[in-house]
């Protein structure tokens, strides 16, 4: 797998800007940082998720996109590391920790013993520690156990399941603090699970696994990652539409106040940018079998999809601080840097690991 040198100079681009935000601005480079590191870490845990479906049902896309997923899951170590620092930023995520309880909604006050921030830690720590679990359940790390393949599958989607429950709670929901929606963590599930998926076609194109070893485009696989792109976008605009329809329909002035944060500038932008990348066009596109088939073309709309899914994490998650212009930028700072990192951790997974052997077994 053989990158350019782009990912390398954008990389140390944001590096740069993120150390001069957190020495002039360190709150709003927490909030920047946290809205990127949770982004950057959907993919890794998407790409599990993914390889535990493959695990449990076969099939010719898990079999080839396999080495792909597993070059992903493999940085969730990395990604993990970079989201540490910000266990020691809580009070500037969480402003209203330290605020009085009487000047508080009934609702949050409710919150204040659960999300006092020794304990965000210590479940932040263990989720992290239940992720890397099912990671080593799924053979992605260099020891082994005694579990079958199949059974650590299952074990894994448990252990999934439940620490994003938690992190997504503790990370996103809590952020404001009088939204609640027993939605979200599926949500958020289902945006991981398309985004890896995206990503795994641009990496199966850009490794030439989208061909047959004649050198032939292989249609069924690359329809069968289309159609598989189709239904993660069902799923993905089913559950978003869900938690806005019950939302609506019960008329439930904190969770609509949620939605109308997010109708102040700068974010419509970032909505519809999500709503075309992530949703329109990819499905329209993708409904053309001649498109499914080509994996150029097929690669394309991933690619487009990966903007979508950029689009939607910051929609959902930077809304909950003002958009002042110092977070805006810092916001590109943190997306620049851990972007470009993720796909140098990738690239050399593929080089120096034991994913490019595996690819070369594959094919």
């Amino acid at each position: 797998m053989t990158w350019s040198r782009l990912p390398l100079g954008i990389a140390a681009l944001g590096v740069i800007g993120c150390a001069i935000g957190l020495v002039l601005a360190p709150g709003e480079m927490a909030r920047a940082w946290l809205v990127a590191t949770t982004t950057l870490m959907g993919l890794p845990l998407g790409a599990m998720v993914l390889l535990m479906l493959f695990v449990l049902t076969g099939g010719r896309w898990g079999a080839a996109a396999r080495p792909a997923l597993t070059a992903m899951a493999m940085t969730l170590p990395a990604t993990l590391l970079l989201f540490l620092p910000l266990l020691g930023a809580i009070p500037a995520l969480l402003p209203f920790l330290a605020a009085s309880p009487d000047t508080l909604p009934e609702r949050v006050v409710g919150k204040l013993a659960y999300l006092a921030p020794g304990w965000i830690v210590l479940r932040t720590l263990v989720v992290f520690a239940l992720w890397l679990v099912s990671a080593l359940l799924l053979r992605l790390t260099p020891w082994r156990t005694r579990i079958t393949e199949k059974t650590g599958a299952v074990l894994g989607f448990a252990l999934y399941a439940l620490a994003l429950t938690v992190f997504t709670t503790d990370w996103m929901q809590a952020l404001e603090p009088e939204f609640s929606s027993t939605i979200y963590a599926m949500m958020v599930a289902g945006t991981q699970i398309l985004g890896a998926l995206a990503a795994g076609v641009v990496m199966l194109r850009v490794t030439g696994q989208l061909a047959s070893p004649s050198g032939e485009p292989e249609a069924p696989l690359g329809d069968d990652l289309g159609r598989l792109l189709i239904s993660g976008i069902l799923g993905f605009v089913y559950l978003a539409y869900m938690q806005w329809l019950i939302i609506w329909i019960g008329d439930l002035p904190p969770e609509a106040a949620w939605y109308l944060a997010r109708d102040a500038w700068p974010w419509p932008v970032a909505f519809w940018l999500m709503a075309l990348a992530y949703a329109v066009v990819p499905f329209l596109a993708l409904l053309l079998g001649s498109v499914r088939r080509d994996p150029k073309r097929l690669a394309a709309v991933a690619t487009v999809m990966l903007v979508g899914y950029a689009a939607e994490a910051i929609w959902r998650v930077a809304p909950a601080f003002a958009a002042n212009g110092t977070y805006l930028l810092l916001l590109a700072a943190a997306f620049a840097a851990t972007g470009g990192l993720f796909v140098m951790t990738i690239d050399r997974q593929w080089r120096h690991g034991f994913v490019g052997a595996e690819a070369r077994h594959v094919r």
